[in-house]
């Protein structure tokens, strides 16, 4: 805002033109990003609706919506054919992926713009290495990873990777636990109390009781 007199007179530099940098969100933790010019709603990680920046922009103005509580978004990948169905004000959509979307670690050169979902450990992946802060390759033997014998691990980090952009690390000690992570991930819907507000669990077995919270 823009203060002349001790009374706001303009949003940004210019009154009664939007500017990129008048309006900016969180990118990550660390980065910011331009949304002045934006001339489309935008939704932040919250769930708080930025109502067409240029618009009010133009008009030395800023609209929310403000949600009573964080939103949240269940979002399904299915192959070919797709299903919409709408419930009250909300719609579902099923869309079919006809492009690759796996690649092996040795494809991929960041930065991306994506979010990614690694599988595999530190010793198979070198970007689940990277993700998890560790030289590739590194093997269960060297006590540094977050996960032990027997054990699956799913864990989200953030802006690790690339700012702005999740990556969600599957891995396990055998590639049977590894499974077994990778089964609790794509069942999310079924075990969302036990995974719900951790940044990482430790899985067992393909079960409620199988997943614990990793606490450091």
């Amino acid at each position: 805002w823009k203060v002349a007199s001790e009374a706001f007179t303009n949003l940004g530099t210019t009154a009664n033109t939007e500017e990129a940098d008048e309006l900016q969100t969180k990118a990550g933790t660390t980065s910011w990003i331009n949304m002045g010019t934006k001339d489309e709603d935008h939704r932040s990680l919250y769930g708080i609706i930025i109502m067409n920046p240029k618009s009010h922009g133009a008009s030395d103005e800023a609209v929310f919506k403000v949600p009573s509580e964080q939103v949240f978004a269940t979002v399904s990948v299915k192959g070919p054919g797709s299903t919409t169905t709408a419930t009250g004000t909300g719609i579902k959509k099923v869309v079919p992926v006809t492009n690759a979307v796996a690649k092996l670690d040795t494809e991929v050169s960041l930065p991306v713009g994506k979010h990614l979902v690694l599988v595999g450990g530190p010793a198979v992946n070198k970007l689940t290495a990277q993700a998890l802060g560790l030289t590739y390759p590194t093997y269960g033997s060297s006590g540094l990873l977050p996960f032990a014998q027997g054990e699956g691990y799913v864990g989200l980090t953030d802006g690790v990777l690339e700012i702005g952009k999740y990556a969600v690390v599957v891995a396990g000690w055998e590639a049977g636990d590894t499974r077994n992570a990778c089964s609790v991930l794509q069942q999310f819907g079924t075990f969302a109390t036990q995974l719900d507000g951790n940044m990482a669990v430790k899985v067992t077995s393909v079960s409620a009781s199988g997943i614990t919270p990793v606490t450091s």
